[in-house]
């Protein structure tokens, strides 16, 4: 369980680590709603797992592999620090969408 949850932790702050290309704010937006979804059911799965829910490792794995795919991917997209900012802005009200 202590690497699972290391794992969801590197992965969360890896993905604060975006930056954007000179991107509008509609496709910053846009790819902040789709990784905040992907990590919002990725965190689901590790929160079932972690209450000892075995079912769900082999998907949990799965995405670990798609999460680190989608974070080079954005990596690559986003280098701007002022559309770094304006993507962690609009992946955390994104984010908070997935508690409620």
């Amino acid at each position: 369980m202590k690497r699972i949850s290391s794992f969801f932790a590197v992965v969360l702050i890896a993905s604060f680590a975006f930056t954007a290309c000179g991107s509008d704010s509609s496709s910053v937006e846009a790819d902040a709603k789709k990784y905040a979804e992907f990590m919002c059911n990725y965190q689901k799965l590790g929160e079932r797992a972690g209450k000892g829910d075995m079912s769900v490792i082999s998907e949990y794995a799965k995405l670990s592999t798609e999460a680190a795919t989608l974070a080079t991917e954005m990596q690559g997209k986003y280098k701007d620090a002022n559309d770094l900012l304006a993507f962690n802005n609009a992946y955390t009200k994104a984010l908070e969408a997935c508690s409620k």
